[in-house]
């Protein structure tokens, strides 16, 4: 199984500056920002323990469950990386979820857990990458409870460019392996994927690419096999999220040069 690369661009690099402050400082740090109510059954109660049962109801238990945030650092320190910055860190964050059972829904919390690692590269100083789509959007739900702006996330998607920025930028990032094609209404297609090789080079991929829909690729550089879409940048190789954080790199800094990332 591979890695998803979520990749946020701060407005400015002091932006990003004062997060990376920030998760030092409140590194070790479990915070309890919300919490959800629940009641289990009567019949069900004798098998749940949970320190934190408040009040009795006819039908069960109500049980009030905090919602945390965990701030870590990273287990090993960065200082061999060119790359990143000496610190990384780690961040769990707990969200609600309903359980669907033959006696209802249960609200339930879940744990989302992903990696911040940001770069040291002077191009790349507003640009951080985390290790879940999902945990940008988790984060940022918990610190805007707390109201701890400072560790606030943009939220960033990819846009592919057109035309002859497209080729260009294919020329800069590797051999493309296949694209993503959706809604070329002349010919009623909704959706296919175009393979082959030297793919960057047929006059197809250029004319799609200058109506604006290739939707994802998979690009092969050095070794790495990586499908760019909306979501992100996956890494189809099993490998260390450091590792995959440090190799994306230069990716990222050509994807940032030719205007690739967008506002959420």
């Amino acid at each position: 199984m591979g890695s998803l690369v979520k990749v946020v661009v701060f407005p400015q690099a002091e932006a990003r500056y004062r997060v990376v402050d920030e998760l030092k400082r409140r590194a070790g740090e479990e915070l309890v920002y919300n919490r959800i109510v629940t009641v289990i059954p009567r019949s069900d109660v004798e098998s749940v323990t949970y320190d934190d049962r408040e009040g009795h109801f006819e039908r069960g238990i109500k049980l009030v469950i905090p919602l945390k945030l965990k701030v870590s650092r990273g287990d090993v320190p960065l200082r061999g990386s060119e790359v990143l910055g000496e610190d990384y860190f780690r961040l769990e964050v707990e969200v609600p979820e309903e359980v669907v059972t033959l006696r209802g829904e249960w609200r339930v919390k879940r744990k989302v857990t992903c990696s911040f690692f940001y770069y040291v590269d002077r191009d790349l100083e507003d640009v951080a990458v985390l290790t879940s789509a999902e945990g940008v959007k988790a984060i940022n739900g918990a610190v805007e409870a707390l109201r701890m702006l400072h560790i606030y996330v943009p939220d960033t998607r990819l846009e592919l460019p057109r035309g002859q920025k497209f080729r260009e930028m294919l020329s800069r990032l590797g051999e493309l392996g296949w694209i993503s094609i959706s809604e070329i209404q002349d010919v009623s297609i909704r959706f296919a994927i175009v393979s082959g090789r030297w793919l960057e080079r047929h006059p197809v991929v250029s004319d799609l690419s200058e109506r604006g829909q290739v939707t994802a690729l998979v690009i092969n550089k050095e070794g790495l096999r990586l499908i760019l879409s909306v979501r992100g940048i996956y890494v189809q190789q099993r490998l260390a999220e450091v590792a995959v954080a440090e190799r994306v790199a230069e990716v990222v800094k050509v994807l940032k040069e030719f205007g690739v990332f967008k506002p959420g």
